[in-house]
């Protein structure tokens, strides 16, 4: 976000494959809103939320969603599109689902894009498109990037175990995560209503 500086608007997309494949992992309370809490929003749009939050630099004030649970008939949504603004007047969207139809070695569907300034950013093969307007033209610039966000995990578990021990901020902290599930509630609460506009307290 500090690199970037101010973020105009975002949007991101993350669809996972199927739920079927938690049964197959042995963990069926993943597919059970009453004690998973909800479906792809609340277990990976949670980071996407997160995301939005820091690149728009203050807190979320408005959310609305839409969502569907019609494909696979369970008690949580198969999909779900929501639609955030910020303190600071951007806008984002996100949608995640358990729609993908995944195989060995694809998996899933991440893709995103970003304005920033003069700065156009989205996802591509491997990487980062980076368009940057200026006034002889545009620039464009290729940021090679890992998406298999599984690789990620365990730095995340260093960093934090790493942050403990030398008693220094972790990059979120259980105040960040209380933020997102409270915009994540308002975008169940939203859908369950029709797509009703949610206003959220600063």
């Amino acid at each position: 976000a500090e690199a970037l500086g101010r973020t105009d608007h975002a949007s991101f997309r993350f669809i996972a494959g199927p739920p079927s494949r938690y049964l197959q992992a042995g963990n069926p309370w993943m597919l059970e809103r009453e004690v998973a809490g909800g479906g792809p929003l609340i277990n990976i749009g949670v980071h996407m939320v997160d995301m939005f939050r820091s690149l728009s630099g203050s807190e979320i004030t408005t959310v609305s969603a839409l969502s569907t649970s019609h494909i696979n008939n369970l008690s949580i949504e198969d999909f779900i599109a929501i639609t955030l603004k910020s303190a600071s007047g951007t806008i984002g969207t996100i949608e995640c689902g358990y729609t993908f139809p995944s195989a060995p070695g694809r998996q899933r569907e991440f893709t995103f894009s970003v304005r920033a300034g003069k700065r156009f950013l989205r996802s591509i093969n491997d990487g980062i498109d980076v368009v940057t307007g200026n006034e002889t033209g545009v620039e464009q610039e290729f940021l090679p990037v890992e998406f298999e966000t599984d690789l990620y995990y365990a730095k995340f578990v260093e960093h934090v175990l790493e942050a403990l021990e030398k008693k220094t901020p972790t990059i979120a902290d259980f105040g960040d995560a209380a933020r997102v599930l409270e915009v994540v509630e308002a975008a169940y609460t939203s859908a369950a209503e029709g797509g009703r506009t949610i206003h959220l307290s600063n």
